[in-house]
């Protein structure tokens, strides 16, 4: 019987230690930007996401900015902007149109602005964003464009 109950003491602490080493872990490599924003993906519900600013007929593409607020373990706040194809003619809804996650980056404030988007000639797209906390996604070029980042301060680079 004594042993019974060891085995089970030795795996109540085995399960304990991993939960807090994963608890701890998320919340260092949170506090360092580390991790990509994991918790909407641990928890589903948590999180808020918001539609903030939509640019249209931006050489032959649409972006979206949306900000997302996850409140778990810790508070969590990123602006994933994505792109769109813009066309016109296609017979499929909007909804159903591939999109590509395109910048990423934590605003660090809440009265942060949004990023400025705009054509930047023929084929490039230039995004603009004076403060922001740190970045954590930039893809430079997509569907043929160059797309160029004017970023005015990053609290916590990478």
């Amino acid at each position: 019987m004594e042993k019974r109950t060891r085995r089970r003491w030795k795996r109540v602490g085995i399960l304990l230690s991993t939960i807090i080493a994963l608890i701890l872990v998320y919340r260092f490599a949170a506090d360092y930007y580390a991790l990509p924003p994991v918790m909407r993906y641990l928890v589903p519900g948590a999180c808020l996401k918001l539609d903030e600013a939509t640019y249209k007929n931006i050489g032959r593409d649409e972006f979206h900015a949306i900000e997302t607020n996850c409140d778990t373990l810790g508070k969590e706040e990123f602006v994933e902007v994505y792109a769109y194809r813009n066309d016109a003619n296609s017979a499929l809804p909007k909804w159903l149109r591939r999109r590509t996650v395109v910048f990423v980056y934590d605003p660090g404030d809440v009265i942060n602005p949004l990023p400025a988007i705009q054509s930047n000639g023929t084929n490039g797209v230039k995004f603009t964003v004076p403060l922001v906390s740190s970045v954590w996604f930039e893809r430079k070029v997509w569907d043929g464009n160059q797309i160029d980042y004017k970023i005015g301060k990053v609290f916590y680079p990478n």
